[in-house]
């Protein structure tokens, strides 16, 4: 059986700008979907769910467990889950794009690294647990402001939601020093290549050159750490360019596809409706009209 695959629960192939976060109560998302959510995962996002009150059960890669009050749960992207809630449950659920975690983390990649292993804990005492509700209620109310200054406003308390998940973690201390693997390394150094140079329309072959390492192996890395493939990568840089063209700018499309290095705007256009099932024109307005 095919796992779905969704942007939020039951919206497959829906849009989620890879810049923007998006947060909302567990009791709103539980009464839309009776309180049930067949397993599913997500590719590029991650989950981080507070529990206040209720709970239930999880199925996380196949395995049962119980759902408690002032418990949080990180769900990392392609973890498979599913779960089954107690009516009127409380809490919030926070989803984040991979890449606005990527760079929040820029300078402490380790720590990054720990939010992508099993992290499921019941808060130690009642003023821990309210110390996360008090930082996912800012979070709900800055993302309901949406004014000039929120996404610097939700950057803050994301970055502070983030350290205080780690510093619950025993062994999280001794671990962010430790040097990345050798995969890990060339890896940052593939993405870092990336970003310099995908408006050349560079191959995986071209990457691999630069890191002195086969296409082979260069893909085999990347699906032993992240689950995609390396052209993956390389095709998700582009649409992010061009999904942050087509919305703070008013390039042309035909402007836009020169700028990152496509000779024919026709097959442009091509490109980006096969891995967004929109066309350029579409998203724009789409964004436009429901823009964050």
């Amino acid at each position: 059986m095919e796992i779905p695959n969704y942007g939020l629960y039951g919206e497959k192939g829906g849009h989620f700008f890879p810049e923007y976060i998006h947060i909302e109560s567990l009791r709103a998302r539980g009464v839309q979907h009776g309180w049930k959510f067949k397993p599913h995962r997500h590719h590029n996002l991650y989950q981080f769910f507070l529990i206040l009150n209720g709970g239930g059960t999880c199925q996380i890669e196949g395995k049962m467990r119980n759902l408690g009050e002032r418990q949080l749960l990180v769900v990392a992207p392609l973890v498979i889950h599913g779960f089954k809630l107690l009516p009127n449950t409380e809490g919030w659920v926070l989803t984040i794009p991979d890449l606005y975690l990527q760079k929040l983390f820029q300078h402490e990649p380790n720590a990054l690294d720990h939010l992508t292993r099993d992290i499921h804990f019941q808060c130690a005492t009642g003023k821990t647990s309210m110390a996360f509700g008090d930082i996912f209620d800012a979070i709900t109310k800055e993302h309901q402001r949406n004014h000039a200054l929120s996404r610097l406003a939700l950057k803050g308390y994301i970055t502070l939601l983030m350290a205080k998940i780690l510093s619950e973690q025993p062994t999280i201390d001794a671990n962010l020093n430790a040097q990345p693997s050798r995969k890990q390394r060339l890896l940052t150094s593939f993405k870092e290549l990336i970003g310099e140079h995908f408006k050349k329309r560079f191959s995986v072959s071209d990457y691999a050159s630069l890191l002195g390492i086969t296409p082979t192996h260069l893909t085999r890395i990347c699906k032993s750490i992240l689950g995609i493939s390396a052209s993956k990568i390389i095709d998700e840089r582009t649409i992010l360019e061009t999904q942050r063209l087509l919305i703070y700018t008013s390039m042309t499309i035909t402007a836009i596809s020169y700028e990152l290095g496509f000779s024919d705007p026709a097959h442009f256009s091509k490109y980006f409706h096969k891995k967004t099932r929109q066309n350029p024109t579409q998203f724009r307005k789409e964004f436009a009209k429901n823009r964050p």
